[in-house]
């Protein structure tokens, strides 16, 4: 009996350091959705780092649950509950991401389209300013061409 009462107890503290674990790893990972919500606006490459976070924490995760699921059954139970939650935290986070990143593509698609537009503008303003030059050109040279007549006769 007192076998299987220090078997349960040293279960039973496993039980709690894998709890324990799993919540840090949970308050890691709420820190990380507020960090990388917080970085919403930087660019694609920092955003591709956040990914990768995500990714290494998904995979720890991962881990984590199949060696709980080989020691503890029950344990297994709840932490593929709390990992449900987490997945889903982590979904509403990608989905953040695509969100950020549809948003900025839509900026700088935005940005180009005005700035095609302004060069266009700048453009035929040029094309314009130049012909009108080009006319008065041709008029200076006409009134010109008529002073040199009339001067030299």
């Amino acid at each position: 009996i007192d076998a299987k009462e220090n078997e349960i107890h040293r279960a039973q503290q496993q039980i709690e350091r894998v709890s324990s674990i799993h919540a840090e790893e949970l308050d890691r990972l709420r820190l990380q959705l507020e960090q990388v919500i917080a970085e919403r606006k930087r660019m694609e490459s920092e955003i591709q780092e956040s990914e990768y976070k995500r990714q290494s924490a998904r995979i720890a995760t991962h881990r984590q649950l199949l060696e709980t699921e080989r020691n503890f059954h029950e344990e297994g139970k709840t932490l593929r509950e709390n990992q449900h939650k987490l997945m889903q935290k982590l979904v509403q986070v990608e989905r953040e991401i695509g969100e950020q990143e549809a948003n900025q593509m839509r900026e700088l698609f935005q940005l180009e389209k005005e700035g095609a537009t302004r060069a266009l503008e700048i453009e035929d303003k040029y094309h314009e300013e130049k012909e009108e030059l080009k006319a008065q050109i041709v008029q200076v040279r006409r009134v010109l061409s008529r002073v040199e007549y009339w001067s030299v006769t």
